[in-house]
């Protein structure tokens, strides 16, 4: 963020796209960043986003992350895979561990 773009509100478009083009997420937003105290006269700032969501993935495949901010847009691709069912356990479980009495 260039010195002359803090203290300033920028509206943020967030979405999650599935690959064939359902959108999972949509988050409109604004963001802004401000200047901290000491900062030298002209320094470019770099500005972190967290947003918490929960997400449920109804299928799997690839997905886009897209985020809009002023007029700019940037991507990042993953995938989702599907789980396999949990298989049962053929021994033992942790409730089924017994330790023997000492002799």
């Amino acid at each position: 963020i260039g010195w002359n773009e803090t203290n300033r509100r920028y509206p943020l478009k967030l979405q999650v796209i599935h690959e064939d083009g359902t959108v999972l997420m949509n988050i409109d937003a604004q963001v802004e960043a401000g200047r901290p105290p000491g900062l030298s006269p002209g320094s470019d700032l770099r500005s972190v986003l967290a947003v918490g969501a929960e997400a449920n993935f109804p299928k799997p495949g690839g997905y886009e992350l897209r985020a809009e901010l002023d007029g700019q847009t940037r991507t990042a691709s993953f995938r989702v895979h599907q789980s396999p069912p949990p298989q049962p356990s053929g021994g033992m479980g942790p409730t089924d561990f017994r330790i023997p009495p000492r002799a």
